[in-house]
């Protein structure tokens, strides 16, 4: 004969095998998802750097043409006041 405790220790242990054989199954599938996760998280890094890294050439070849430009300038207003 089962005693109502029995019964209910029966039932708790059906429920954490239910739960732990809904664990195993999800697994692979999370473990994947955080992977990719992890893949998509390198790449914005990836490209964010990339970007960073063209703004900063972009950066230095506008210094170096408005240095040209103005060593033009100075060299020209120098020749024109020479007679």
């Amino acid at each position: 004969m089962s005693t109502p405790q029995s019964a209910g220790l029966a039932a708790a242990t059906r429920s954490v095998n239910d739960v732990n054989k809904g664990v195993v199954g999800t697994a692979p599938s999370e473990a994947q998802a955080i992977a990719y996760e992890s893949l998509a998280h390198s790449l914005t890094l990836l490209m964010h750097n990339a970007a960073q890294t063209q703004f900063g050439a972009k950066q230095i070849e506008v210094a170096a043409v408005a240095a040209v430009c103005s060593q033009i300038v100075r060299a020209g207003i120098g020749a024109g006041s020479r007679p």
